[in-house]
Order: C-alpha cells, then structure tokens, then sequence
C-alpha cells in the first residue's frame, strides 16, 4: 500500500504535540482500568463472544444448484492422468513430488470438498464450473478449482521457481516453468481434460489464439475453442441428458439427485453445533470465574 507523503502545504503535528496527545491517551486508558478495578470488576470485562455465522457445506451447495449446478461425483483415478500432452518434451519438466499416502488422502478431500458443492456445465463444450469460491478471479479458497482438480487426478501440480530460485527458461530466453493451460479458455473450469501442463511461453500464446474463429496459436496441443477477452455469462445445461452427452469423453462420473449428501450436511451441522456449544459453555465458565475471583477480591480487601 502506498502513503502519500504531505504537501508543502499540508498542516503537520508537531512531534511534541503528538507525544503529548499519545501521553493523554495513554493516562485515560490507565484511569479507566484503575477505575473498573477499584469497582472489583475483572480487567477484561467482556462477554463471550459470538462466531460469525458462516454457510455450511448444505447451505452453499443449495445456493449454487439455484444457479444451475448439478451433483456430480467422479470416480478415483486408478493411475495418475498423463498430463504432458506435448510431443516436445518442455523445458520447464520439473514436477512436483507425486501426492502419497497422507498427502493423497489431503488431496482427494480438497478435491472432493469443491466437488461437494456441485457443478455448472456448459452447453457447448461441457466445462464444468465450481461454486465461485473456487473461481480463479474470485476472493474465497486458497487453493483453487483447477489446482484441486489437477493434483487430483495427475497426482502432481506444476509449482513456480522456489523462493530464491530462478525462473526456468529455454534456449531463446523463454519462460518455461510448468503451467496449467485451460485448453477451453475458461479459467474456472475444472474438467480435467480440458488441461494441459505446458510451458508458461505456450500457455501465453493460447491468449491470442482464435483470430479466425479456430485454434491458430501454433501450438502442438489445440485449444478446444477461441479465445476470448471478454466473455458473456455461458449457456448451461439444465437436465441431467445435456450434461451425459457434453460430458462424453470426460472421466467415468455419476451423477447424484440434489438432496444426495444431506445426511452427510445433517451429521457436519451436528457436529459443528456441539463444538459451538461446548465452546460457548468454556468462555461463559471462564468468564463467570473472573467475575467470582474479582468479587472474591474485593471483599477481601
């Protein structure tokens, strides 16, 4: 964040002005505690506090199947997807350690956790959108819909240079670290094979490619539709034969009736409340011993 300095004719504090307001302040925060003490009241007078109400799990998966979204549910990958689709081996081959064991169990729930909420389709070429926290442009989950998508059925995730390493480049001076190219164009999409792991100078000349309403970057994977900058809301699928006949030659999936996981939203909203409430019970104990040891205090003195 920049600070814009003051003007030449901007009125500024005197240092002396400010210690002294600083020193004021400092003096009524002091009475004001001597004074709550002298009542024999605790220092830290404040009631428990009250959690912001976040939507559960059920509640945004409703929200976004109001938008269109449908249940869908891929199965297990039973080896990692080939990702490299190139026939020229990229400069950039420096992929992450394969997800194993615990770290393959964290990865099929972040995955699974998004898939939960359901997904858009598109009419056209079947892409599949996440619930907008998952979106690439949308402030909401660290780790986004195609990274989760990815790492889910590749195994692996193309990362940047390590802090304080160098970027790698080819021969021409070419950026070349490994990136996830959406071959549809669609940066929230997360249909698997409509990935590509690429090197970033190739993934950038899919950004002006479709000049002539086809693929024309030159690159040797083709992108599945045009580019485009600026792009009007897609046309979405609405009933469950759509989404079968545009998701032909996506991974084996099933799809499941709306009210599918509310068991499971009943359980987690069980579970969420008792930890609320055994919360609650400690603040509202802690904060009923001050105020016995401040009474105590105070009539023993």
């Amino acid at each position: 964040m920049v600070i814009p300095c003051g003007c030449a004719g901007d009125k500024v504090p005197h240092a002396s002005h400010t210690t002294q307001k600083t020193a004021q302040m400092s003096s009524s925060a002091h009475d004001s505690q001597e004074s709550s003490s002298e009542e024999g009241e605790p220092s830290a007078q404040v009631p428990p506090s009250r959690e912001t109400t976040k939507r559960s799990s059920g509640k945004v998966r409703k929200d976004h199947i109001g938008q269109g979204a449908f249940v869908i549910e891929f199965k297990n990958p039973t080896a990692p997807r080939n990702m490299i689709l190139s026939p020229v081996q990229p400069a950039g081959l420096n992929p992450s350690p394969s997800f194993e064991g615990k770290n393959r169990k964290n990865v099929e729930n972040d995955y699974r956790g998004m898939e939960r909420k359901g997904f858009r389709v598109t009419s056209d070429i079947g892409c599949l959108l996440p619930d907008d926290r998952f979106g690439t442009r949308e402030a909401g989950a660290t780790l986004k819909g195609h990274q989760r998508t990815f790492q889910f059925f590749a195994g692996w995730r193309p990362r940047g240079p390590e802090s304080g390493q160098p970027a790698v480049v080819n021969s021409r001076g070419w950026p070349s670290n490994l990136e996830i190219s959406h071959l549809c164009h669609r940066p929230n999409c997360c249909r698997i094979d409509h990935f590509v792991a690429e090197e970033k100078w190739r993934n950038q000349k899919r950004n002006y490619c479709g000049l002539n309403g086809q693929c024309d970057c030159g690159n040797p994977v083709k992108c599945l539709r045009p580019y485009q900058t600026v792009e009007s809301a897609p046309s979405l699928c609405k009933t469950k034969a759509e989404v079968t006949a545009v998701l032909d030659g996506a991974p084996p999936f099933t799809m499941h009736a709306p009210d599918h996981y509310e068991a499971r939203d009943k359980k987690a909203e069980t579970r969420r409340k008792n930890i609320k409430d055994r919360k609650r019970k400690q603040e509202k104990h802690a904060y009923e011993t001050a105020r016995k040891q401040s009474r105590k205090h105070r009539g023993s003195t």
